[in-house]
């Protein structure tokens, strides 16, 4: 409660999680921000928006886009990194 779902292709994402929690009997409910669309806003021109691909372009050194922890760590340098090349969205 009170969180944001972040997460790259975040519909993907959200619908695993709102049906594990439906097994455990509760009701997950989250505003998401899916960093494809926002790549696609922010960047119209790009060719592509895979994380790995994204990962290259913002030069992330090392990056690890496969795997829910290495693809949450990508993720994680991938958005700080949009910060500092979009500040006003900080």
């Amino acid at each position: 409660q009170g969180c944001i779902l972040v997460a790259h292709n975040a519909r993907f994402e959200f619908g695993f999680l709102k049906n594990s929690f439906k097994r455990a009997g509760l009701a997950y409910k989250s505003p998401i921000l899916c960093t494809i669309k926002l790549m696609r806003k922010l960047i119209p021109d790009l060719p592509a928006c895979q994380l790995d691909f994204l990962a290259t372009h913002f030069n992330i050194e090392n990056p690890k886009a496969h795997g829910a922890l290495s693809g949450a760590e990508t993720l994680e340098a991938l958005i700080t990194e949009l910060f500092t090349v979009f500040p006003r969205y900080h």
